[in-house]
């Protein structure tokens, strides 16, 4: 699994949301990947010290997205995935 977290909702900010599901010891490893527009600084120290995996700036672009999904999703060909499915 990989959560793609918005920092910019409307009633519970993706910070919030993170520190939430991190709460849980079972999301203890799940990949959360931070995308907003803002660049400020303490804004990212601030998402990494809740908990998101990465900080990624918008607009994505489709290679970088590609590449988030190979690095944090199971390639179902390989086999190798031992990982438990919640």
């Amino acid at each position: 699994a990989l959560v793609l977290m918005d920092l910019s909702m409307p009633v519970m900010d993706g910070c919030q949301a993170t520190s939430t599901i991190r709460q849980y010891p079972v999301f203890a490893n799940l990949p959360i990947v931070a995308l907003t527009a803002a660049t400020i600084e303490e804004g990212k120290q601030h998402a990494l010290e809740v908990g998101v995996t990465e900080y990624r700036t918008k607009p994505i672009k489709r290679d970088m997205l590609h590449s988030l999904c190979q690095q944090y999703l199971p390639n179902p060909s390989s086999g190798n995935d031992t990982r438990e499915i919640v």
